[in-house]
């Protein structure tokens, strides 16, 4: 598994990466760190009391992505909201959690046939490897994919070719 090959952690990811068991030194190189992620984390379907978070992590990051930044702010969070019920409901959901604690949430993915819908990683995991632990659990293949929900740091992804395709819903 590599996803960002020859980049340095930073202090702040290796004080993390300590806590999580998943780093052994600040200057470790971020494709040794994520061989061990699949070591500390495993995933889960959400349950009833993940639903909250879920959608406000969606619905408040995609808010400030560059291509909602400059909706009205009634206007996104009134259809984004419908959108994105309508995702987890007719989609599948899975949940990075610590493999020790499963109630500790690490970053979740909601696809559907074929389709990205979005993917959250909380801040401190990010850029080493949750995001494509996810898109692998969940059965998304490498290759060329659709996303009905453009996140711009999925390019980061090697092996994965993004479609963004704002018309998903649309389809017949």
């Amino acid at each position: 598994m590599r996803q960002i090959e020859g980049e340095i952690l930073e202090r702040e990811e290796y004080e993390v990466g300590k806590e999580w068991g998943i780093t052994t030194e600040v200057g470790e190189k971020r494709e040794d760190k994520m061989v061990k992620m699949g070591s500390v984390l495993e995933t889960r379907g959400p349950r009833e009391e993940d639903i909250a978070f879920i959608m406000s992590s969606w619905l408040n990051s995609y808010k400030v992505s560059p291509v909602m930044a400059s909706c009205k702010v009634g206007l996104y969070y009134e259809r984004q909201r419908e959108r994105t019920k309508r995702c987890i409901r007719e989609g599948r959901v899975l949940l990075g959690v610590n493999r020790e604690r499963e109630d500790q949430i690490v970053g979740w993915v909601c696809v559907g046939e074929g389709v990205l819908h979005y993917l959250y990683v909380k801040k401190p995991f990010r850029g080493i490897g949750v995001g494509r632990y996810l898109i692998e659990a969940s059965g998304i293949k490498a290759g060329r994919n659709e996303c009905s929900h453009w996140i711009s740091s999925i390019r980061r992804i090697k092996g994965y070719e993004w479609e963004y395709n704002p018309f998903y819903w649309d389809k017949g």
